[in-house]
């Protein structure tokens, strides 16, 4: 481990490694707070700056004394570590400072307006998806997904809205309610890369007519949906990722998603209870961790994830079924 004094991180006369590592907090030699990251130095340029008015991070910073960090060659082995600390030191701040709290779940309703909505809980009569890091994130896909499949885009409760008037809309609140089920499980609960034919057909148009200031604008929607795309993916198969395997010498147990031992030491863990509307929604605490786990497990073993997608596709068959 590398210590910093904390008043030469407040000077910024330090350099920082721009790599992926384990940070800590320490104060009175003890760890207050630890954490792992895909980029140290931009980490520790969050808690230094001068905007900061999380209270629970003032009281961390006003507790600290000095900062240890330890660089990794990947992100998952920042996750391993972070999480070994985590269980040896049990550091206060680490329950304290709930960075996830502003995460955001999209609800989908398939019976009335509004059909899609972003929520900050999984407590509604809503199917959730999520979380996501990013409100507007959410606000943006579901635009998109409006502007090329003609998905609902509900404004609020009334209807019907403007959008069906711009022909942004294919009218699910006054027709097509058979139809809304199937739309929303192909772009936004079980979406695939084909659904973006359209899109890169109109950037060829684009191109094709030397109108390149649209066509880079389509691009970024296309961008935008294919990320989207990808994080349902992770949703769809995190919860059921059982596998074993050895990681740089060490034998790790992930168990739902979710390390269960590493080198045969049991994580302590609070079970999570999920609801039948929470098949495709996770815990915000528990989205890092599960993130940094699927992109390991898609990577070094991908086999491991169509019976986990297919598992998924069956329960969301029989929610949609019993809520006929």
């Amino acid at each position: 481990m590398k210590e910093i004094l904390k008043e030469n991180l407040e000077a910024g006369v330090i350099q920082l490694p721009e790599s992926t590592g384990i940070v800590a907090f320490f104060g009175d030699g003890k760890m207050l707070m630890c954490a792992m990251t895909s980029d140290i130095s931009a980490y520790l340029s969050i808690y230094f700056s001068d905007d900061i008015e999380d209270k629970n991070i003032g009281e961390l910073l006003e507790q600290c004394d000095k900062i240890g960090y330890w660089e990794t060659n990947r992100i998952f082995s920042a996750l391993l570590g972070y999480k070994a600390l985590e269980q040896k030191y049990n550091p206060p701040f680490n329950r304290i400072i709930r960075y996830y709290d502003d995460y955001q779940y999209l609800g989908f309703n398939f019976m009335k307006v509004p059909f899609i909505k972003v929520e900050s809980t999984t407590i509604h009569d809503y199917f959730y998806l999520g979380p996501f890091r990013n409100r507007y994130f959410l606000h943006d896909v579901i635009d998109a997904s409006a502007d090329y499949f003609k998905t609902p885009a509900c404004p609020g409760e009334s209807f019907p809205c403007e959008l069906l008037d711009a022909g942004k809309c294919a009218g699910y609140c006054i027709q097509n309610q058979e139809q809304l089920s199937e739309d929303i499980i192909q772009y936004f609960l079980l979406p695939r890369l084909d659904n973006l034919e359209a899109v890169n057909n109109e950037i060829e148009t684009f191109l094709d007519g030397f109108l390149f200031t649209k066509a880079e604008a389509v691009k970024h929607q296309k961008k935008l949906l294919t990320k989207f795309y990808h994080r349902v993916a992770f949703l769809t198969v995190t919860k059921h990722l059982n596998v074993k395997y050895e990681y740089e010498g060490k034998i790790i147990e992930i168990a739902n998603g979710l390390l269960k031992r590493i080198d045969g030491r049991i994580l302590d863990r609070v079970k999570q209870e999920y609801q039948p509307n929470e098949i495709f929604a996770i815990d915000k605490s528990e989205l890092d961790e599960r993130w940094v786990i699927y992109n390991e497990v898609s990577s070094k073993i991908p086999e491991q994830l169509l019976e986990c997608y297919e598992t998924t596709r069956q329960q969301l068959s029989e929610y949609l079924l019993n809520k006929e």
